[in-house]
């Protein structure tokens, strides 16, 4: 008698589909701590979850938003979240980011319903106090409390205009960047906020090589 060998079910393989804002949250912390390509998890994750179009249509918007407006939303978050921002776990940083994007962004959703949703993902995803803090900054921001933007006249600020020049095959992430004597002198890695940084032309094809890509 021979039996058959199981196969191991993904992790978010479930006969019932995920709800939207939950397959959200996964592909964003997924994109953040994996360095996966959002495009190529949000077509995969999709396709596998086999959702109603208008469900699939509130991943896309909530992913792509979540990820065009990033900068945004952590200004808001960070400014009330204060000290507690930078500790906490990528899963609540994705929640309070969805959250704030369809409150800041996507008109047509209440922000009652963007502030219920977050707390029931926060409590599933963390504990009652970082439920408790998801809860108290979306409703800041659902109240209408927005963080204070730089003053122009009284701060030095620099305006860069990017486009893509080329899509390497596998991210190269700060810590490798970090690790090599080549970057030694990138403003990147001495000053840690910038999130703009040029590159010389042997610093390009180190880049290019830690990627895997070809000259």
């Amino acid at each position: 008698m021979t039996t058959k060998k199981r196969s191991r079910q993904k992790p978010w393989a479930r006969r019932t589909p995920l709800p939207a804002r939950e397959l959200a949250l996964q592909i964003l912390v997924a994109t953040e701590s994996r360095s996966a390509y959002s495009d190529r998890l949000l077509e995969t994750r999709l396709r596998e979850a086999d959702l109603r179009p208008e469900d699939a249509h509130l991943v896309t918007a909530l992913v792509q938003g979540a990820l065009r407006h990033r900068g945004t939303l952590d200004h808001h978050l960070a400014y009330f979240a204060r000290e507690n921002w930078n500790g906490l776990p990528a899963w609540m940083r994705g929640v309070l980011r969805i959250g704030a994007l369809q409150i800041l962004f996507m008109d047509r959703i209440p922000a009652r319903a963007a502030v219920d949703e977050s707390v029931k993902l926060a409590k599933k995803y963390g504990h009652p106090g970082t439920a408790g803090l998801v809860n108290a900054l979306l409703r800041k921001l659902a109240r209408g409390e927005r963080a204070p933007y730089p003053d122009p006249k009284n701060e030095k600020l620099v305006a860069v205009d990017l486009k893509a020049h080329r899509r390497l095959p596998q991210a190269v992430t700060l810590a490798q960047i970090k690790a090599d004597r080549t970057f030694a002198d990138l403003p990147i890695v001495r000053q840690g906020r910038l999130s703009v940084s040029p590159v010389t032309a042997p610093q390009w094809k180190k880049i290019l090589q830690l990627s895997g890509a070809d000259d």
